[in-house]
């Protein structure tokens, strides 16, 4: 490596960086470079996103399957239940929140390319 300029270096760079550091000063190809980088990151900001509901959708099930037990006075845990219910509700939300951020980034790569 010329630069020494791995994956995750390379979404940390700043635009500043393409000329400074990385001597990048034709701008058909700092403005190409610089897309990709900014496609890098969309992508990575999607796929972090994407895992961590996966584990928050995880510990709300864990959370459902613990609490579904009646209290001592022989209720149930309608408080628990009702609050499982609200983090699902909103982890579906935030899943269709990133669903529709991939779908805009892949719309955008598209009208960029085309």
């Amino acid at each position: 490596m010329y630069n020494e300029i791995d994956g995750p270096t390379l979404v940390t760079l700043r635009k500043e960086e393409l000329r400074s550091e990385l001597g990048i000063v034709s701008l058909p190809a700092w403005r190409y470079l610089w897309d990709l980088i900014e496609s890098l990151r969309s992508q990575q900001e999607t796929s972090d996103y994407s895992v961590a509901l996966d584990l928050h959708e995880a510990e709300i099930d864990a959370q459902g399957n613990t609490d579904s037990s009646p209290d001592e006075s022989g209720g149930g845990h309608l408080g628990d239940a009702a609050v499982v219910a609200q983090l699902c509700i909103d982890a579906v939300l935030q899943r269709q929140l990133v669903e529709d951020h991939l779908l805009s980034f892949r719309l955008q790569k598209q009208v960029t390319v085309g």
